[in-house]
């Protein structure tokens, strides 16, 4: 609208220098006005199949020993090699935090826990066995997945709430 405003019907639109320029600049200003918007807006979206999902029930709270502390989280890979885990939350106390994890599969996967971009504790990467790993946790809402390249981006990821 702009543009036609400025003659954009006109034969000997822009002009000259000066309305190159002035082209130039509105051309600079739309985008980066679509670029802010697209990094403001980014992180409110929700993905639009987290936006259609059905909502699952809460994971259930972790189960406490005889001495009080909690048991260790069960976690396993789908053991048809799949980039999947059996489960896409878990839910412990705060404190120290064991997820005993299961890959009964072919396919090297791995456990990872982090908060945002910092890689808190994790197991090795294993085939047909069974790995730990204890972290010492804040209330608040972290993220476990796979670290084997593209395992993550592929679906391997889930929740790790606290309380």
């Amino acid at each position: 609208m702009l543009l036609s405003f400025l003659g954009l019907s006109r034969a000997s639109f822009p002009g000259g220098q000066r309305g190159q320029g002035v082209v130039i600049g509105i051309s600079v200003l739309l985008a980066a006005a679509a670029l802010g918007t697209a990094i403001g807006t980014a992180s409110t979206e929700k993905p639009e199949a987290e936006a259609k999902a059905p909502k699952r029930a809460a994971a259930p709270a972790a189960p406490q020993t005889a001495g009080g502390t909690q048991a260790p989280l069960q976690l396993a890979a789908d053991p048809s090699g799949q980039l999947r885990y059996d489960k896409k939350a878990l839910k412990g106390s705060a404190g120290k935090i064991t997820i005993d994890f299961t890959n009964d599969s072919d396919v090297g996967h791995d456990v990872t826990i982090a908060r945002g971009p910092t890689k808190l504790g994790g197991t090795k990467v294993i085939t047909k066995s069974k790995a730990s790993v204890t972290v010492d946790l804040k209330p608040g809402k972290y993220a476990f997945y796979c670290s084997v390249p593209g395992h993550r981006q592929g679906g391997m990821q889930g929740t790790l709430a606290v309380a």
